[in-house]
């Protein structure tokens, strides 16, 4: 079975995923919407991981919006992305994605 038949968002508007709005309080509240949905699916790792595999740059995948991802990326190992590090990332509920704390609490 596909992961995506077990995500969360799956009968969500995917409009509330995307804060490409001209209003900031409006992709305010849409991020803060799609993160909660994501918290709460078994399939965000896998989501994260297929985000940051295929370099999305808008919206919000396995809780995480397009800054936090870049900077995810940019910490994750040479050899890339695996599911085990996506797993205690999402697991972890990093409210604050910060290169320097995630290196040291992953020990990447």
């Amino acid at each position: 079975m596909d992961w995506t038949e077990k995500a969360a968002c799956k009968s969500e508007n995917s409009q509330m995923f995307y804060c490409d709005s001209t209003d900031n309080k409006i992709n305010a509240n849409r991020e803060s919407y799609a993160k909660a949905i994501c918290r709460k699916c078994e399939v965000a790792a896998e989501c994260l991981m297929f985000a940051i595999s295929n370099n999305e740059v808008f919206g919000i995948w396995g809780s995480f919006a397009p800054k936090e991802r870049n900077t995810l990326k940019n910490i994750f190992p040479e050899n890339g992305i695996d599911i085990d590090l996506c797993k205690m990332v999402v697991n972890k509920e990093i409210k604050t994605i910060k290169a320097n704390v995630i290196k040291s609490e992953f020990g990447i």
